[in-house]
């Protein structure tokens, strides 16, 4: 990789080249290689740690996408169990209202039955009241003319 470093770099050994040696007051090729080298490596430390950096900033959102991934196929698992459960509590409660309703209908009937027997209770027992009634009546009535005759005998 090309940079401004290595451009600084070359210029300043082609001005250390051109310069002839009587007249050179600038630094030696030695030191400007020295500063260069230092340079270099520092950049290079840095560009490898900032691939680190970025290689562990992809592992880890690799993982956080993985986790991310397994948790929505748990969301999922977990609504497709409530909609089965759903459907079956569904099911449950229509058979349960239609239950209701027959056993609503099976009470009706007895109840009605009941009411029938009961009217038929009532009726008969008032019937044997209105006949006690009469045979009370009848004996009355029969006392009554055996009274009348003991009366008029004597």
């Amino acid at each position: 990789m090309y940079n401004l470093t290595d451009i600084y770099y070359e210029k300043a050994l082609r001005k250390i080249e051109a310069t002839p040696p009587d007249v050179q007051a600038l630094p030696g090729a030695e030191d400007l290689t020295l500063a260069y080298v230092s340079k270099k490596t520092m950049e290079e430390e840095r560009d490898r740690e900032f691939a680190q950096g970025l290689s562990f900033a992809k592992e880890r959102l690799a993982e956080r996408t993985r986790q991310a991934h397994e948790s929505l196929g748990l969301r999922k698992e977990v609504l497709g169990e409530f909609k089965k459960q759903g459907r079956w509590a569904t099911g449950i409660s229509l058979a349960n209202i239609g239950l209701t309703g027959l056993g609503g209908y099976a009470k009706l009937k007895e109840a009605e039955r009941q009411e029938n027997i009961t009217n038929l209770l009532i009726k008969h027992a008032t019937e044997m009241a209105d006949l006690k009634k009469k045979v009370h009546m009848d004996i009355i009535d029969i006392l009554k003319r055996q009274k009348g005759i003991l009366t008029n005998i004597q």
